[in-house]
């Protein structure tokens, strides 16, 4: 005689009349007992746990990235090149002693230029006798030029001048032309100096700097 063993009703009964009975679903390839009530949905939940980890990792790539943005830029900027002193970065002043003189009666002058800028600028003169003054009557025409009887060197000559440096020069003319004769009275002149130029690189310089002052010589008696 032989028997074979069945699964399930047997033959004949109503299978919705059977008590429900425990199994297992298989999720992610994974075996659970559940229930037959929970047929009908199977999802796959993630910890609480979990979530607050992957938070904090977002987080953490996120402000890397921003923390490497910032250093490339700092970098970038730490890699340009310094600023060079411009014009910009100068003042220049000239003043008379007087506004009026009596012919003949010594005009004397002061400069002043100064760094006011946060870098130093470089100075550039055409030659070795460095800043001076020049005299011009109302019509533009140069009377005369206080290096007119120097002996200058035709070098270019550089020198630097840090942020807040101050030079200080004084010239005088005897109100004689370039011949040495009295220039005319009774007439308003210009006084016009310069420094030089601002060398802002190798093949470039700016300027020349400049600054004047107007003053009359009295009429003859």
């Amino acid at each position: 005689m032989s028997t074979r063993a069945t699964c399930g009703p047997a033959r004949g009964t109503d299978a919705s009349a059977l008590p429900a009975q425990g199994g297992f679903i298989s999720a992610g390839g994974l075996g659970r007992p559940t229930n037959a009530s929970s047929r009908g949905s199977v999802g796959l939940r993630i910890p609480q746990g979990s979530r607050r980890i992957w938070i904090l990792v977002g987080i953490a790539v996120a402000v890397s990235a921003l923390v490497g943005l910032a250093w490339a830029a700092s970098l970038r900027l730490s890699q340009a090149p310094p600023r060079r002193g411009g014009i910009e970065d100068l003042s220049f002043t000239l003043h008379t002693d007087k506004i009026e003189y009596a012919p003949s009666e010594t005009v004397r002058i002061v400069t002043n230029l100064t760094n006011i800028g946060d870098v130093t600028v470089t100075i550039i003169q055409s030659d070795s006798c460095g800043a001076n003054v020049g005299f011009w009557d109302a019509n533009g025409t140069i009377v005369y030029y206080t290096g007119f009887e120097q002996a200058c060197l035709q070098v270019l000559v550089e020198t630097p001048l840090a942020p807040g440096q101050s030079v200080v020069s004084s010239f005088e003319w005897g109100q004689g032309d370039f011949e040495g004769d009295q220039v005319p009275s009774g007439r308003a002149y210009r006084a016009r100096g310069s420094p030089g130029g601002v060398l802002v690189d190798a093949d470039d310089i700016d300027g020349p700097v400049w600054a004047e002052a107007w003053f009359f010589i009295l009429p003859g008696a």
